[in-house]
């Protein structure tokens, strides 16, 4: 692979300058062309003028680079293993330690690398994927939401296991599964015990999503194992959560209540969760209080803290108006939420308020609405 290749066309695409205007005085600018391209592997003498033009400190020490080389792909396993802690620690331990690696033969990993590091990941500038490896630009096709060629590209659990979660968000629950499957399985035989339990987290989430409970607790079940193992015990937390929503969409209200009065310190989500249950067993007050409770709560996010305190307004507009099916404001109120969940949250969140969707078109006739409704999501009405 043409290394300088890469650092000169990163190098001069960052510093916005042209190949007629870097070139001139080295090589004619179709020969700094192929170079870029890495068609051309050009000489000693012309890439350290390339070099010193661009202000490139390129590094060729065989110690450091056999020490960069070891963090590099130590830094590879963190992101195949699913260990996010540890991802986030080889970031700064880069910024302190290895910035040199972005001028050595690992200049295009360091790149991918750094992006995944990042809240949002976009892929680079397709003008590098020349450079990349196979490992490296399924990464790319990753950060690009290209999960089907990611996998094709590296077929490792990671990559199943990141197009099953996307599966997930967007409703495919079988295709979900499918994935999931695969990279539990994948995960297995690669000893990524991480990826197993985010994979067996996730199929939990499928089934939740189906209020298939009996495969959601012998999943779930699988998950806890795991999640004990590697002394994770807020990921237990979130089997035992996800299971008692499910059984509130499932109609189990009082099982569900057992679970969500009990936790010494709700969060945001649960509390709202209480309230629900609360509301469907009479228990008004109680309701109220969860509601005012959830207002100093915390959750994971700001997304679903904001998630949380609107769906506690609705409930509360619920328990202080008897004729809330006859109110404006209140179908309002429930079906911003509604397209607000379905928008931009996993598909579960709108699921949980169909019952009340439906029940407003129902009260208003609006057969045709509650009916494609129904379409939508069909696998809640089996």
């Amino acid at each position: 692979m043409n290394y300088p290749g890469f650092l000169i066309k990163r190098e001069r695409l960052l510093k916005n300058w042209s190949q007629e205007g870097l070139c001139k005085g080295i090589c004619a600018v179709s020969y700094l062309s192929k170079i870029e391209q890495g068609k051309a592997e050009a000489s000693e003498e012309i890439i350290s003028a390339l070099f010193e033009r661009l202000g490139i400190d390129w590094v060729t020490d065989e110690k450091l680079l056999l020490e960069g080389k070891k963090f590099v792909e130590d830094w590879y396993e963190a992101v195949f293993s699913a260990d996010w802690d540890r991802c986030f620690n080889f970031l700064s331990i880069f910024k302190r330690n290895y910035s040199f690696l972005e001028n050595s033969p690992f200049g295009v990993d360091i790149m991918l690398l750094k992006i995944f590091g990042k809240e949002e990941t976009k892929p680079v500038d397709e003008k590098f994927e020349i450079f990349m490896d196979q490992r490296g630009l399924s990464l790319q096709r990753l950060y690009g939401g290209n999960f089907e060629e990611a996998t094709k590209l590296f077929p490792c659990s990671y990559m199943f296991f990141r197009a099953g979660v996307s599966d997930y968000v967007k409703g495919d629950n079988a295709k979900a599964l499918e994935n999931l499957q695969r990279a539990y399985s994948l995960a297995s035989e690669e000893g990524r015990t991480r990826v197993m339990l985010f994979s067996k987290l996730y199929i939990t989430n499928c089934y939740s999503n189906i209020c298939d409970i009996e495969s959601m607790k012998r999943h779930g079940k699988i998950a806890k194992r795991i999640a004990a193992e590697l002394s994770e015990p807020d990921l237990i937390s979130t089997v035992d959560y996800n299971f008692a929503a499910t059984k509130i969409e499932a109609g189990d209200f009082s099982g569900a209540y057992d679970y969500f009065s009990n936790l010494s310190e709700p969060s945001a989500p649960s509390l709202h969760k209480l309230a629900v249950c609360c509301e469907k067993l009479g228990r008004r007050e109680e309701a109220l209080l969860a509601i005012e409770k959830e207002k100093d709560a915390k959750a994971e996010t700001d997304e679903l803290k904001k998630i949380a305190d609107e769906a506690c307004e609705i409930i509360k507009f619920r328990l202080e108006n008897e004729d809330y099916l006859s109110n404006a404001d209140y179908g309002k109120l429930l079906l911003g939420h509604f397209e607000k969940c379905r928008k931009e949250m996993p598909i579960g969140y709108a699921k949980f308020h169909l019952p009340w969707v439906l029940e407003w078109y129902k009260a208003n006739r609006e057969y045709g609405k509650a009916f494609r409704l129904v379409c939508d999501f069909p696998q809640s009405f089996k």
